[in-house]
């Protein structure tokens, strides 16, 4: 009542309202409030003991002003978070009131039926169990019905819920109640406390919609997770650097499997972890400096330790600043199957679509180029083209430098979609650099970026030992101004390409350059 009372002095006591109705079946008891228009304000749903409490809490909502309508709905109100429904409900109520103690007094009498049908079949029990792998199918559960948690004393935990109940008289029962009673779909295996929640304390909230979703959601996901059994087990590697001072988490097991899925692959255990830096450390020219390359070199020999079976077929996560993205693409290589894994923005780590688009990248402006260059910008812009890293592009063709863009066809996170558009990128980039080198022998590119972290790691794979050295730029943050700078150079060394930083004094004149030069400029 203290809670009730808190609600009316926040919530109710706003002159937003000018009556209501009381609606009941034979499972809910909800408040409308209406507005002059009539129109849905809110809906209120009260779980007290006993029909005493009910009616007081109705007098003290009501503040001794009679705007309360008691109204009774034959049919299923069904759930309290859809006005379209309560409006339903509302336009099919049948019977009015003039007083609560009324009301109550013909609800509290009202024949109830027997809500209970006949019993689950042993094989279609059997079937649904088998279903639910053992484990609770509520959204967000998952509880493990075959162990108690708190003993670890191991039996039977699990309910067999009805969706549409076995009786017309149950939760969410109706004319087809019976029908039913013994359909596997319409049986659910439940721990205990969301079988009460469904069937005794919130019934209104799950109506035979929601919880067929969560069913059918419950069995895709044991589908996705249970198919790759079939697959070969391929280690794992987690690499992660903060985004600006925010940290990231690496895939759920769930992410796992369905991001292997497409290469028929499964993990084969715990992820190896490359590298993990937490935040708090800036990323400002100390660390471009001297952290970078070392986590990249660091990254190389742990990489190599490894043994060829571990690194054959793997999975990579991997997401931080892009240029630590490229660089680490180019110390890991081509010479493995390592299949990146995109994250995107909003739906986690995976890969969006089935099949692959055909020609996903593509090149501009490298038949333009000027005979015998030395220098070539290349930028991938495949999600934006953000105005500090086209000032930096500007700024360098003023130098004489001509540029090189890498296209795709789906712009936007989406950009890359399809483990086999990795490879096409891949492809692409190893190509191009091929070209640079024999037909124009260039000597130095230099990267600029707007892309996923798998389309970086993909583009650095394709940086070998005999390509001309690559210059990386990432986003540099003084205050209110962002602009671009130089920060790794990748140059070719014996076998391998080495990861150098970009020399403090090229630094320092970006730096110079962009602190006196609008970058709108």
């Amino acid at each position: 009542m203290e809670e009730l009372d808190s609600y009316i002095r926040a919530q109710v006591a706003a002159e937003d309202w000018c009556h209501a109705a009381l609606l009941t079946d034979r499972n809910n008891l909800l408040i409308v409030l209406r507005g002059e228009d009539n129109s849905i304000i809110q809906v209120l749903r009260f779980t007290l003991p006993n029909k005493t409490q009910i009616v007081d809490a109705l007098k003290r909502l009501n503040k001794g002003v009679n705007k309360l309508t008691c109204c009774y709905a034959d049919n299923d109100i069904g759930n309290i978070n859809s006005a379209e429904s309560v409006a339903s409900a509302l336009a099919t109520a049948t019977t009015s009131h003039k007083t609560l103690a009324q009301a109550y007094e013909y609800f509290d009498h009202k024949p109830k039926g027997k809500g209970r049908g006949p019993a689950i079949k042993a094989d279609v029990a059997r079937d649904v169990v088998f279903d639910s792998h053992g484990y609770c199918m509520f959204e967000g559960c998952g509880e493990n019905l075959g162990v108690d948690s708190l003993t670890a004393v191991k039996g039977n935990f699990r309910y067999l819920a009805h969706i549409v109940a076995s009786s017309p008289n149950g939760p969410r029962g109706n004319e087809q109640s019976t029908e039913l009673s013994n359909s596997p779909s319409n049986i659910m295996v439940l721990c205990d406390k969301h079988h009460r929640l469904i069937d005794k304390i919130a019934v209104a909230e799950y109506d035979k919609h929601l919880l067929t979703r969560m069913k059918t959601d419950f069995g895709m996901r044991c589908q996705s997770l249970l198919e790759p059994l079939a697959y070969h087990p391929v280690s794992t590697y987690l690499a992660l650097w903060p985004i600006g001072n925010n940290a990231v988490d690496g895939p759920s097991p769930h992410e796992y499997a369905v991001s292997l899925k497409p290469a028929q692959c499964r993990p084969s255990g715990a992820p190896l972890t490359l590298i993990n830096h937490v935040p708090g450390l800036a990323q400002d020219d100390s660390w471009w400096s001297n952290v970078a390359p070392h986590d990249l070199t660091h990254i190389r020999a742990k990489f190599s330790g490894h043994s060829e079976r571990d690194r054959l077929r793997a999975g990579l996560y991997a997401i931080g600043p892009s240029a630590m993205l490229i660089g680490l693409g180019a110390v890991l290589g081509n010479k493995n199957n390592l299949n990146v894994v995109p994250r995107y923005r909003g739906s986690g780590w995976g890969w969006l679509r089935s099949e692959p688009l055909e020609k996903a990248f593509s090149i501009k402006g490298a038949d333009q180029l000027p005979p015998q260059i030395q220098e070539v910008v290349v930028s991938l812009f495949l999600t934006d083209i953000p105005r500090e890293t086209l000032a930096v592009q500007t700024h360098l063709e003023n130098q004489g430098i001509p540029s090189i863009q890498i296209v795709s066809k789906q712009r936007g996170n989406a950009c890359l979609g399809h483990p086999q558009e990795g490879a096409q990128l891949r492809e692409l980039v190893l190509n191009l650099l091929h070209h640079l080198r024999n037909k124009f022998n260039v000597n130095r590119i230099h990267v600029l970026h707007c892309a996923p972290n798998a389309a970086c790691v993909e583009f650095g794979r394709a940086i070998e030992h005999y390509h001309p050295a690559v210059r990386l730029y990432d986003h540099h943050h003084d205050g209110k101004l962002k602009y671009m700078v130089p920060r790794l150079d990748l140059e070719p060394s014996g076998n391998e390409v080495q990861i150098n930083p970009t020399p403090s004094k090229t630094v320092q004149q970006f730096h110079t350059y962009f602190q006196t030069t609008s970058v709108e400029e």
